[in-house]
């Protein structure tokens, strides 16, 4: 949805055959010529260095996206629950 109104909102019209939900399978079926792929750079750094994927340099930025978390106020949250949060919270106190 994300990508569909970014696209939208620059007179792109995306008409995927199919759509992957994995980084890993968006990485592979591009990099075998499937089309192109939209995936967070960060999973993608070693690819894009060792050139088996080439980055598409598009004159609109691409805007940021943010997510959230809910938590139940009725269960404890397990470990790796709990590193995700830190990691978020980590991540974010760097970008204030």
């Amino acid at each position: 949805m994300f990508l569909d109104e970014f696209s939208r909102k620059n007179n792109a019209l995306l008409k995927p055959n199919f759509e992957l939900t994995s980084y890993s399978l968006v990485a592979e079926f591009s990099k075998i010529g499937f089309g192109i792929g939209y995936i967070t750079r960060y999973y993608i750094n070693s690819l894009i260095d060792n050139k088996e994927l080439f980055e598409l340099n598009i004159k609109e930025k691409i805007p940021c996206r943010y997510i959230g978390i809910a938590l139940s106020k009725n269960h404890l949250p397990n470990f790796s629950t709990k590193k995700l949060v830190e990691i978020i919270e980590k991540k974010n106190a760097n970008q204030i």
